[in-house]
């Protein structure tokens, strides 16, 4: 059996798991039946992770992870909105109003 180096992960896989950890673990409102789900994909020739999550029949809603440093999130109850950081957007979802 031949082992295989995995190259180490990308800065912005690190984002993406460390938001899908903590929207799983801290939110257990978001209910929809898919559950968080992770992403890779492209759009007008730019890369980005994406973490998909949602309240059933209440929300959907999609952070783009363009780099650690640009993030957007998609809602179907506010709109868009832009990150600097994975600080600002747990704060921005943790806060009751948004949601």
């Amino acid at each position: 059996m031949r082992l295989t180096r995995q190259p180490p992960p990308s800065p912005r896989e690190l984002v993406q798991a460390d938001l899908a950890c903590w929207l799983s673990a801290n939110h257990a409102r978001w209910t929809a039946p898919f559950g968080v789900l992770c992403g890779r994909h492209e759009h007008q020739g730019k890369a980005y992770r994406s973490v998909t999550f949602g309240i059933a029949r209440a929300l959907d809603a999609e952070v783009r992870i363009y780099s650690p440093s640009f993030m957007i999130l998609r809602s179907s109850r506010r709109g868009n909105s832009i990150h600097r950081s994975l600080e600002a957007l747990k704060a921005h979802l943790s806060s009751t109003e948004i949601f």
